[in-house]
């Protein structure tokens, strides 16, 4: 299932991701399998505040070797270049993303940065 949401909390402890889809609160949990995705920068607008967050996860996708996956959702050391720290200033400041879930879970597979919820042509 996909979902274009806005975030408004993470608890790294659970790994429990809170966001808004449509108005409706949900949470579901991210794994250390989750597979962060890169956002396309230059879809956002150059003044855009979220942008320096989103530098910083798309960095931190480059410079991962191998298969990128999300790691521990609660790492030892409070180290803000993790995806765990990024997800946290991301969900503070409500960007918005795109997630995947598993279906008939509640496990987030992926998940990507994206500069606005599309509208729904069915809903104007």
């Amino acid at each position: 299932m996909n979902l274009n949401t806005s975030l408004i909390a993470w608890n790294p402890t659970t790994g429990t991701l809170t966001y808004s889809v449509e108005g409706l609160m949900q949470t579901s949990i991210v794994v250390s399998m989750t597979k962060p995705h890169r956002a396309q920068l230059n879809r956002f607008l150059p003044n855009d505040q979220m942008l320096p967050i989103i530098t910083r996860w798309n960095a931190l996708i480059e410079m991962t070797e191998g298969p990128v996956t999300f790691g521990p959702t609660n790492p030892p050391d409070n180290i803000p270049n993790t995806f765990s720290g990024i997800i946290g200033d991301l969900a503070t400041a409500g960007v918005y993303m795109q997630i995947h879930l598993k279906p008939q879970y509640n496990i987030v597979t992926s998940l990507c940065p994206i500069p606005i919820i599309p509208s729904n042509p069915y809903n104007s």
